[in-house]
């Protein structure tokens, strides 16, 4: 494919961002890396620019968007980018949203970044790509599709069982989320119903796996 001119990052996460920065310019020095940290910031940019290719976290600081909503718009104002979800998040939950918020591909940030970068080399274009999930955990997302009940989850409900996989507790939840603990339980429960989880033992335990 053609080199690759120009790469936008939207994390708001400053080491994680400058980091990547670094491995991108050291394996890619043609190309220039631009960092936003909020949607606006997005936003402001791809009036001015036009980005071969746009790597999005998920989760903002800014709780009225997020990287699913910076997806959606890049596909409306720059259809030839390749828009890649960069999540801590393993795939499961997201993908589903990420495919239909138009994204081409899922990586967590744990992966190796030689998969993200063999992937950036390769000879695809945004017009032509199908969905697809980068590393280790893609064996992992494609047992995840054959359970159908967590389609059923709404966006917030994801977000709060991911975060259930990493141990938070729901105190701790709610205050990541900006919510209201009542709040919180009240989504709690409607994920034990939706995935038929008698108890928050089987919940946790569900959630670890994914």
């Amino acid at each position: 494919m053609p080199p690759l001119r120009e790469i936008v990052v939207l994390d708001d996460h400053v080491m994680f961002s400058h980091g990547l920065e670094k491995v991108l310019n050291h394996a890619l020095p043609a190309t220039h890396v631009s960092i936003c940290t909020t949607y606006e910031e997005l936003e402001t940019y791809v009036r001015h620019h036009h980005p071969d290719v746009a790597l999005l976290d998920i989760q903002l600081k800014n709780i009225r968007y997020n990287g699913f909503d910076a997806c959606r718009l890049l596909q409306h104002t720059q259809p030839q980018c390749i828009r890649i979800i960069c999540s801590m998040h393993s795939p499961g939950l997201y993908s589903t949203e990420a495919a239909e918020r138009g994204a081409h591909a899922y990586v967590c940030k744990s992966e190796d970044p030689e998969e993200l970068l063999n992937f950036l080399q390769h000879d695809n274009t945004a017009y032509k790509m199908k969905f697809c999930v980068l590393g280790e955990v893609k064996d992992r997302y494609d047992d995840f599709k054959e359970d159908k009940r967590f389609d059923l989850l709404t966006h917030r409900e994801r977000e709060i069982f991911c975060l259930m996989g990493q141990q938070m507790s729901l105190p701790s939840i709610a205050r990541f989320l900006h919510i209201s603990y009542n709040t919180a339980k009240t989504h709690r429960a409607h994920i034990m119903q939706k995935l038929e989880a008698h108890t928050l033992e089987a919940l946790y335990a569900l959630a670890l796996r994914h």
